[in-house]
């Protein structure tokens, strides 16, 4: 992990060290524009660098150039769907103008100044292709909508309800009845699923497992799967998913203990040496050797269930998926400090049900959001 860090710190640092100059010859022209621009910025006026206003000239006339070129051949083709790209491509020269223009005026020292190629009426043009895509995307998410009502399929309307959320965010925040449409995408996009929960005769404790599992509306944490875990809660359910605990087991606690000595030295006083008048003529440490006998406690149980999960479309009986999902939790610890404790009974029932409710959630996420 540290590795990694480091090389993407040196990447970065890297790309911030690549001149204006480097982006111009590479094409990437608005980083170019970007660089010169801070360039020119921290200069005064009209004592501009030649250089830097030679770049800043260069590198806007090749992007204009390119965005110019890339709009006519879209226009060419007449394909309604192109209209998302040349109002981004708009955009882009929008920003790039304004950019610019905000530099003004520059000059070099020596009295160069910089003809720069402004496209005409940017902030029109920008305006109606604005218009021509947020209309490709009402009549696109129109399309999905109505393939939705044919067919009953919901990610049509799921994509309907993202295209329609495009539009909001990234063209027009009111656009035609854009918000009644994504309230009916919403609602068509929905699945209601129904959790049926059953025991296999002679599976114990079963109910203590079930409640351990949160089977309601956010048992799936996607705004496309509402989960109900009572029948009462709707007329009409678009899936079942018939759950049956089919086995369950939870082991006894076992629990033991070893010992072992360790021994080490450690200071016991000084063996001193005096002369006649009794001053210390040399000191030494003395040592004595200490054994400690360690006792290390282990405690460990183990659990698992076993579910049989059937999926079924309510609205044509074909079972969709029909497999065991199985659960378990092994306690293992060890402790020098005092006995660890294993879970209880029920704890090992709850912890068994939180491994199956994960798998059941990735198993019917994976089957229901293709459908």
């Amino acid at each position: 992990m540290k590795q990694t860090y480091i090389f993407f710190l040196l990447l970065i640092l890297v790309s911030a060290c690549h001149t204006p100059q480097y982006f111009a010859e590479k094409g990437s022209y608005d980083k170019a524009i970007e660089g010169f621009s801070s360039n020119l910025r921290r200069q005064k006026k009209n004592r501009k660098s030649i250089e830097d206003l030679l770049g800043l000239e260069y590198a806007f006339s090749s992007a204009q150039r390119r965005d110019s070129i890339e709009i006519a051949g879209l226009e060419f083709t007449e394909n309604a769907e192109n209209w998302l790209r040349i109002n981004a491509i708009h955009r882009q020269i929008q920003t790039r103008q304004q950019k610019v223009a905000a530099l003004q005026p520059l000059r070099s020292r020596n009295g160069y100044v910089p003809h720069f190629s402004m496209v005409n009426g940017i902030a029109a043009l920008q305006a109606g292709s604005r218009r021509n895509a947020a209309a490709y995307i009402y009549d696109k998410a129109q399309n999905l909508l109505a393939l939705t009502d044919a067919t009953g399929q919901r990610q049509p309307a799921r994509d309907a309800y993202a295209a329609l959320r495009d539009l909001k965010v990234n063209y027009f925040l009111y656009w035609e009845h854009t918000n009644t449409l994504l309230d009916s995408a919403y609602q068509a996009g929905k699945a209601h699923i129904l959790f049926e929960r059953s025991v296999e005769n002679g599976v114990s404790d079963g109910s203590t497992f079930w409640a351990g599992l949160s089977l309601g509306p956010g048992f799936v944490k996607n705004d496309w799967l509402v989960f109900y875990a009572d029948t009462a809660s709707r007329t009409k359910f678009d899936y079942r998913a018939k759950c049956r605990l089919v086995s369950l087991y939870v082991g006894s606690e076992s629990t033991s203990s070893t010992e072992r000595t360790e021994t080490k030295q450690v200071e016991d006083g000084y063996d001193e040496k005096v002369d006649s008048s009794g001053h210390v003529l040399s000191r030494t440490v003395k040592y004595k050797t200490e054994t400690t006998t360690i006792t290390t406690y282990h405690a460990s149980r183990s659990a698992y269930g076993t579910v049989l999960l059937e999926l079924i479309d309510e609205h044509t009986g074909q079972v969709l998926i029909s497999q065991s999902v199985q659960g378990k939790h092994f306690f293992d610890e060890s402790s020098e400090l005092s006995p660890p404790s294993a879970p209880t009974y029920w704890g090992m029932i709850y912890r068994v049900a939180d491994d199956v409710e994960g798998d059941l959630s990735e198993e019917l996420k994976k089957a229901l959001l293709v459908r």
